[in-house]
């Protein structure tokens, strides 16, 4: 097999010719969405009851965005 020259090497990004150097930071971004509602519990009182919390995670890289998105849901009765 023909061995490949150092600047397609670095074009493919295969083997340690790939260096970091001119490639900037990855940019984090991260969002938290947290969703209420008023509900009456039993003691006649208004409260504010979580309903359900998303975290989303954006890191931008000079390759593309990746986003991660969890999402957790709050079904506890009012008590």
């Amino acid at each position: 097999m023909k061995a490949l020259s150092p600047g397609l090497i670095a074009l493919v990004g295969i083997g340690s010719a790939v260096t970091a150097r001119d490639v900037p930071p990855p940019a984090v971004v991260a969002h938290k969405t947290v969703h209420v509602q008023n509900v009456t519990h039993n003691d006649g009182k208004p409260h504010r009851q979580i309903t359900h919390i998303r975290h989303r995670t954006i890191v931008k890289t000079p390759h593309g965005t990746m986003i991660r998105t969890t999402a957790s849901t709050n079904t506890t009765p009012p008590k």
